[in-house]
């Protein structure tokens, strides 16, 4: 499991101020890439239990697929399969179907935010540049 290597690790208002001036999110310390979990083991997905941004993209193509944000990061991400796998009550059905029959294709990534306001101005930022398949 990746585990935070120690509290600078979680991004700061500071950090996001000079990285989004520059345009360059991805300079954040995002966890690795990792492979998206089975449907049946999506409940043990592997996220920080703090606020944060997460992004889904296609292993191979490296496309972006979707991003968002939590106040509880692994809570959030534990909704990308629909019921009876995933839970939560999300309602983007196009968005956990795609996640359901692309999973083994997938691979997530996750940055942990001091606040949840922070974790919502980074997805901002994400959202502005128009470069997922699902840009909500």
């Amino acid at each position: 499991m990746f585990q935070m290597s120690h509290v600078s690790d979680i991004v700061k208002l500071d950090q996001v101020t000079k990285v989004l001036e520059l345009g360059d999110v991805d300079s954040l310390p995002w966890s690795p890439w990792l492979k998206m979990p089975s449907p049946d083991n999506c409940l043990e997905i592997e996220a920080y239990h703090l606020s944060g941004v997460y992004q889904i993209r296609n292993a191979s193509s490296k496309a972006f697929i979707q991003f968002g944000i939590g106040g509880e990061l692994q809570d959030r991400m534990q909704s990308f399969f629909p019921k009876p796998f995933g839970r939560g009550t999300r309602n983007n059905k196009g968005k956990r179907e795609h996640v359901l029959n692309n999973w083994k294709i997938l691979e997530y990534r996750y940055l942990a935010t001091e606040s949840r306001e922070l974790a919502a101005t980074i997805e901002r930022f994400v959202r502005k540049k128009k470069n997922h398949l699902f840009n909500t």
